[in-house]
């Protein structure tokens, strides 16, 4: 299953259009690289305004508004992924960063992306030494 692609490029006045200087999703992924973290879903656009950054633990209650979840050791083509996105958009986060996984995006991901407001970025394998 195919996401569709991410919302428009950033523009250069994108993070001050969104008050405050605060930096756009698509300002936040430029910093990394592309060989780095990849939008795959991002239904409102790069030029959302990002608030920060966090590491989402399924344990804990979330408070993630404008914030870019990173969801260590979950990978894109796990059946709990969706899961993950899901209470990633709950908490309001602007995006959520989860591995590239082997077998490709599963499909409960695929679907979950399609429902939330929450942009959907994944990082590259690291590669081997």
């Amino acid at each position: 299953m195919q996401l569709s692609p991410p919302g428009p490029p950033p523009t250069p006045d994108a993070a001050d259009a969104h008050g405050g200087g605060s930096p756009t999703l698509g300002q936040a992924v430029g910093v990394v690289g592309p060989d780095v973290v990849e939008v795959l879903r991002a239904p409102c656009g790069t030029d959302v305004p990002v608030s920060g950054a966090g590491v989402f633990d399924e344990g804990e209650t979330l408070q993630a508004r404008g914030r870019i979840l990173i969801a260590p050791g979950v990978d894109t083509s796990a059946p709990g992924a969706a899961g993950v996105l899901r209470a990633a958009d709950r908490a309001g986060a602007a995006a959520v960063v989860l591995r590239r996984g082997t077998q490709g995006i599963a499909p409960s991901l695929a679907e979950a992306a399609d429902e939330v407001s929450t942009a959907l970025l994944a990082r590259a394998p690291w590669p081997d030494s």
